[in-house]
């Protein structure tokens, strides 16, 4: 079979085709011709100028950041020492709450002292008494025993409210860090060294002991 002969369309495409392909050539060296020429040296400077500003910006650079961290070290510094100053406020301020804790405490147990002395004395007098045919009984000084007792009782409320606690003494051991052994009995029927009654009473508090408890103490012979 023979081959057939290209047709006229054919070739006409193939010329189209060539002749796009010198166009394009012709434009692209069109467009190379159209770039400035660059020597060799103004590229050398351009790109030695170019360093220049590099490292400048990079020596501003590093000098800012040494600046900022010295700004936040000296910021650090002053907030340790604001946060010392406070902290050594803190502990002024506590240790003159305590000393005035103390004071307000020390006061307080001076006058319940003297409120319980005068107690006994008017709840004494406040005592019925016989006289002759009859029974007899103070008014004035019930008003005053019951009047201290009040008294007594908000001071010692106060005391509480600041921490002060009477000391437990009677039927408790004997202890020598806060009891005074004023007295000694001898009673078979208790344990030696129970403290069998308080003459003065004692106080404690979380810092120690403020008043020490005067007693009695049962002390057994031949122990």
């Amino acid at each position: 079979m023979e081959r057939s002969k290209p047709t006229e369309a054919t070739s006409s495409l193939e010329q189209l085709l060539l002749l796009e392909l010198e166009q394009e050539q012709t434009e692209d060296s069109a467009f190379l011709e159209s770039l400035p020429s660059v020597d060799l040296s103004t590229l050398l400077s351009e790109m030695a100028a170019l360093k220049s500003e590099v490292r400048a910006e990079t020596v501003a650079s590093r000098e800012q950041r040494e600046h900022l961290q010295k700004a936040l070290q000296l910021m650090e510094e002053s907030l340790q020492q604001a946060q010392q100053r406070e902290a050594s406020l803190q502990s002024q301020l506590k240790q003159l709450q305590n000393k005035l804790t103390q004071q307000v405490g020390d006061a307080w147990l001076d006058g319940l002292e003297r409120v319980e002395r005068s107690y006994e004395k008017a709840n004494l007098l406040a005592q019925p008494k016989r006289r002759w045919w009859r029974t007899v009984t103070d008014p004035s000084a019930l008003s005053l025993a019951e009047g201290l007792a009040l008294t007594k009782q908000h001071l010692q409320d106060k005391l509480r409210a600041l921490g002060i606690q009477r000391i437990a003494t009677v039927g408790q051991p004997f202890d020598p860090q806060k009891m005074e052994a004023l007295e000694t009995v001898s009673d078979p029927s208790l344990e030696d060294g129970i403290v069998v009654e308080e003459l003065i009473p004692g106080y404690i508090d979380k810092q120690g002991v403020k008043r020490i408890a005067q007693v009695i103490v049962n002390q057994n012979k031949g122990k």
